[in-house]
């Protein structure tokens, strides 16, 4: 039974194979902004979401985890945030001095066949990494913790059993972030079935300004939902902030703008800040959100 939970994502994309905001439910479901400063330092702030029906008691269980004496040689103890059943996974992360990352669901493209159970479990049987031990995978048994030799393992050496979106920054002043959007075989396809590049912070052209990169559950070529702008309002929010000179300034922004409501939502467990190049993570169990099961 638990290890079934190591395949959370999985089970969840045969259950929701479409956003369910697509028929105005409100389950959201994570959210990134990635966010520079003006010399190219980029703070990582991430919103964790689930469902009403058990965000309240996700909320009790919320740990920092402390990863040490990690096996492969040269890979430094890191750090994580997570939840207490699931807490042998990863999916929000820190590798201090080199990398912060996470995992939102990706719902399935309405041009693309959804899953079904007998396929998710051949999937697994073929011995598919289940999405929730990725980060575990890519750092502890493959020693990757540099941004882009993460953004490589990311988008084509990991075979799948649903999709996901991989969010990323590294550490330094280049303005290193980037998203990843994947099927189960490779880097997702567009409708005309032409593979997708990772998306990077410096290569968003002029509209974006080039210094943040906001990410939820609706592919970066597509329009938010109407009944879920979580991406329009974080984006409209930094952009009213404007570009700032220094990190403790773009913390600021991006603290204001995970927190702020419509981005924040009654689904949201945690928020952690995170800044790889100092080594910084910090973790927000959401108890000033009321949630409709709370007491």
């Amino acid at each position: 039974y638990l290890s079934a939970w190591f395949y959370v994502a999985e089970l969840e994309a045969v259950l929701f194979p479409v956003h369910p905001t697509a028929a105005g439910d409100d389950d959201a479901w994570c959210t990134a902004a990635m966010v520079a400063d003006a010399d190219g330092t980029v703070i990582h702030g991430r919103d964790l979401d689930h469902p009403q029906d058990y965000a309240p008691y996700a909320k009790a269980v919320t740990l920092n985890l402390n990863i040490i004496n990690v096996p492969h040689e040269g890979v430094p103890d890191y750090k994580a945030a997570g939840l207490a059943w699931l807490a042998a996974s990863t999916v929000t992360a820190e590798v201090p001095g080199h990398l912060s990352m996470q995992t939102n669901s990706r719902y399935y493209p309405s041009y693309e066949t959804w899953p079904t159970k007998r396929g998710m479990f051949d999937y697994i049987q073929e011995g598919r990494l289940p999405v929730a031990q990725t980060y575990r995978e890519m750092i502890e048994r493959r020693g990757v913790i540099d941004f882009d030799e993460a953004v490589d393992f990311t988008s084509n050496h990991l075979p799948l059993s649903c999709p996901i979106y991989f969010a990323m920054v590294g550490a330094g002043s280049d303005f290193k972030a980037a998203v990843v959007s994947r099927d189960e075989d490779g880097l997702a396809v567009y409708a005309n079935g032409t593979r997708t590049e990772p998306l990077y912070l410096d290569k968003q052209g002029d509209e974006a300004n080039d210094w943040y990169l906001v990410q939820t559950n609706y592919d970066p070529w597509e329009e938010d939902s109407p009944y879920d702008p979580r991406r329009t309002v974080a984006e409209n929010c930094i952009k009213e902030h404007g570009k700032t000179a220094d990190v403790a300034s773009t913390t600021d922004v991006v603290m204001d703008c995970v927190f702020k409501d419509g981005v924040s939502t009654g689904n949201t467990i945690y928020t952690a800040i995170m800044d790889p190049t100092d080594s910084q993570i910090t973790t927000y169990v959401r108890y000033d959100i009321t949630t409709t099961n709370d007491a």
